[in-house]
């Protein structure tokens, strides 16, 4: 059985930029004479839907288990071997995008799910299937946001960890800053305002004094140490003769988890206190070098993750790890639901071309997911 889910959750070419409802579809289909299942549309897109499937009775005292997948995958690219969205067997592994990131597990929660009779379930066994995680999260920020649906406190979050359990991770904020100039013709520059200029020494500063971000953290409020910046794009000008009016910088931010779970209002958006600390340094680098002659946007925000007392899935799943990258755990956690990250497959695959997952990760990961089951929602 898990071979032909997979097959069929590989072909539909669910890229974060599509819709995910043809997926969908074939999911609630899946479940509609065994299961109680409710989509939960993404408000400004309707194309766009969450899906809660719900095997066993629906309780609000927080016992059972979630078991959360992600649908979109990020485009194929090139460089592949074989059709990517068409799953190919060889070498004891399973080859398509997703397949590790993450509709490998997807396929596994699915199976494990139909084999458990509902009316053998004491407490629910929900699966959880977001959109657009490659995004931004932004599946689980509409739960968050909007839920008035009472989940099992236990969650598993199956993104590729090779079935080593993950308790903490960055969060990722994404900045847009634009830098305004003067338009003028180049033969008379001085009566223009060169908005490269600006950009170029805001990056040069900002380099020159990274640690003032990446080391912002102290032992006493940080699992690991440092925040990591990235300029990641960068966009201005027309023409070599018109002095640019206009550059645009696109940060990505790395911020580390600590203990801190509140989120506070920075200019209309909600953010972790560390990440406000890293905006005031970003604002105040802005003002020395070029007044007020700039704009500042968040983008994108995931905050980060942390689960110091995991509880029975600590027990159950084993020693935990963390990561620099982000995912659902950000804001389910943020749920009060007790979370850990944990799935079959490696990441170092995810995102490139022949991307796979192996047969023996598949067959470890079934076998301990049975276990959680039984221990959580037959017991």
């Amino acid at each position: 059985m898990y071979r032909e889910i997979l097959a069929k959750l590989v072909s539909f070419e669910s890229v974060s930029c599509t819709s995910n409802l043809p997926l969908i579809k074939y999911l609630k289909g899946l479940f509609s004479d065994v299961a109680k299942v409710d989509c939960i549309y993404f408000p400004e897109d309707e194309n766009k839907a969450n899906l809660l499937v719900t095997l066993g009775p629906c309780r609000d005292d927080g016992k059972g288990l979630v078991l959360a997948s992600h649908l979109d995958v990020v485009p194929a690219g090139d460089g592949w071997d074989f059709p990517p969205f068409q799953l190919v067997e060889r070498d004891n592994k399973f080859f398509g995008r997703g397949t590790a990131d993450m509709k490998g597990f997807a396929a596994l929660a699915i199976e494990v799910a139909l084999s458990f009779k509902s009316k053998n379930l004491v407490n629910p066994l929900v699966l959880l299937f977001t959109h657009d995680e490659e995004i931004g999260a932004v599946g689980a920020k509409v739960l968050y946001d909007n839920s008035g649906f009472s989940f099992p406190k236990n969650v598993i979050v199956g993104e590729p960890t090779k079935l080593i359990p993950v308790t903490a991770h960055k969060g990722h904020l994404r900045v847009k800053i634009t830098f305004l100039g003067k338009r003028a013709h180049s033969a008379y520059k001085h009566l223009g305002e060169n908005a490269i200029v600006h950009a170029s020494r805001f990056v040069t500063t900002l380099y020159d004094n990274l640690e003032a971000i990446e080391n912002l953290c102290s032992d006493s409020d940080s699992i690991y140490y440092n925040n990591s910046v990235n300029v990641g794009m960068i966009s201005g000008g027309e023409a070599v003769n018109i002095v640019p009016d206009r550059c645009v910088l696109d940060i990505g931010i790395r911020i580390s988890p600590s203990e801190e779970t509140s989120l506070v209002d920075f200019k209309g958006e909600f953010v972790d206190p560390l990440t406000v600390r890293i905006l005031r340094i970003l604002e105040r680098m802005l003002e020395e070098i070029c007044g007020d002659r700039w704009i500042l946007e968040i983008t994108s925000y995931v905050p980060p993750f942390y689960n110091a007392r995991p509880g029975i899935l600590g027990d159950v799943l084993g020693s935990s790890t963390y990561v620099n990258y982000t995912t659902d755990a950000s804001w389910l956690s943020r749920m009060g639901l007790n979370v850990v990250v944990w799935g079959p497959g490696s990441i170092e695959v995810a995102h490139k071309a022949n991307e796979f997952i192996e047969f023996s990760q598949i067959s470890k990961a079934r076998e301990k997911l049975i276990q959680v089951v039984k221990i959580l929602c037959e017991e």
